[in-house]
């Protein structure tokens, strides 16, 4: 059955709560973010998840990120260091990605593992999304695992289009990939370097530490 395609820019409320339900109740949506074109379905929904590792053909024991509206609704999920909390607090809405030690409320949406990725993204439509959700959205990007991240959602749905739920339109900053930063040991750690030049986020902590 192919996706239903929306403009996401142009979801008005209601519209984003429809889209919101469906993904609680195990439906999957391919959507702009403000790096790549991602995928993702209600962090709470187990049939959403495994339908997108099963798209995505990823493995099952690596968990999925957690986009959130906004530091608060992040901050029960995982244990926020100073450190964690500087960059958080500085860099979000933004393109950096902190893998922390989760607790256990983010436990039940990543599969129990003892670490999880968080990201509030700079994008206003796909926070709305995620605030119509009530939770975060467990989202990776939308390509094939080991693949390049679609830019565009063309690209996304040439890959998903006939899988996933919804295909959301709309323009990414094509800046690539987020920046992923460990906040899990006695310094953080670059585990990829994105957008974000990750020696901004060094320099700043550091600063701040002064």
């Amino acid at each position: 059955m192919k996706a239903e395609s929306l403009e996401l820019d142009n979801m008005d409320s209601a519209a984003l709560r429809r889209v919101a339900e469906h993904l609680k109740s195990g439906g999957v949506a391919v959507f702009p973010t403000d790096t790549v074109y991602g995928i993702g379905t209600a962090a709470g929904s187990g049939a959403g998840m495994e339908k997108i590792y099963r798209l995505k053909r990823r493995v099952p024991d690596k968990p999925l990120p957690l986009l959130c509206a906004g530091l608060q609704q992040a901050l029960p999920l995982a244990e926020f260091t100073p450190e964690a909390w500087l960059a958080a607090s500085k860099f979000w809405p933004g393109a950096l990605t902190l893998v922390l030690n989760t607790l256990p409320p983010g436990r039940s949406y990543c599969r129990g593992g003892a670490t999880v990725g968080l990201r509030v993204p700079a994008h206003p439509k796909l926070r709305a999304l995620i605030e119509a959700l009530g939770e975060p959205l467990a989202a990776t990007s939308a390509n094939i695992s080991g693949g390049p991240s679609a830019a565009s959602a063309s690209e996304a749905a040439a890959t998903f289009g006939e899988s996933a739920d919804y295909v959301l339109a709309g323009a990414t900053s094509s800046c690539g990939d987020s920046t992923v930063m460990a906040f899990t040991a006695s310094r953080p750690q670059v585990l990829r370097a994105g957008a974000l030049e990750p020696g901004i986020v060094l320099s700043y902590l550091k600063s701040i530490s002064k």
